[in-house]
């Protein structure tokens, strides 16, 4: 799913009222992947109490926002993710979003039911890039970690994959066309997942 642009949108929302000129200059960017509460302490919030806060503002708009239609799937990410079903993959979402976020926009986008579990940033303790979150999917899910692909759009999650040592590809976002894992766009995953 697409929920870059929400995510961006509703932090700019919490900041404004508090803290306007940390919105005016907001970049999402470093905050992909990353839990709200972990990616307000790297912008130099310090107070635990303005953290919470600006969290639970955060975290309120997005809901919002996806009960408005604001997210939605990246293109050819149904395409993608019918073909792995169909040859009987087993699918996970694991992300830095909370339990409640996740579920909500997945139902939303009718693609909740599509995908085995998930891990979100309720269910641990360090947030990407550390490994916590695939670690965790590997060991509770019972995987292979040298067969496990690792689908992301986020450099903290490619370096969070790296980290757990499993292999991955950053798609959908040219800030990481540098990386040796970029595969482009998924309609470059889904022509590969068709010539296989």
């Amino acid at each position: 799913m697409d929920s870059n642009a929400c995510h961006e949108r509703a932090y700019r929302i919490a900041l404004r009222p508090r803290l306007p000129e940390l919105a005016a200059n907001f970049n999402y960017e470093p905050c992909k992947g990353r839990r709200t509460r972990d990616a307000l302490r790297d912008m130099g919030i310090e107070d635990e109490q303005l953290i919470e806060e600006l969290n639970e503002t955060k975290q309120q708009a997005y809901r919002e926002l996806v009960e408005a239609g604001a997210v939605v799937l990246m293109p050819f990410a149904r395409e993608v993710l019918t073909a792995l079903r169909q040859r009987e993959n087993r699918l996970f979402v694991v992300t830095g979003g909370s339990r409640r976020s996740s579920e909500s926009v997945m139902r939303s986008l009718g693609i909740l039911d599509w995908f085995e579990a998930m891990v979100t940033a309720d269910d641990i303790v360090n947030s990407k890039p550390a490994p916590d979150c695939w670690l965790q999917c590997v060991a509770s899910a019972g995987l292979e970690p040298r067969r496990s692909l690792v689908v992301e759009d986020a450099l903290n999650g490619i370096l969070a994959a790296r980290a757990a040592g499993l292999d991955a590809i950053a798609v959908n976002n040219p800030q990481l066309a540098n990386l040796p894992e970029y595969a482009g766009s998924l309609e470059n995953v889904i022509n590969c997942l068709s010539c296989s």
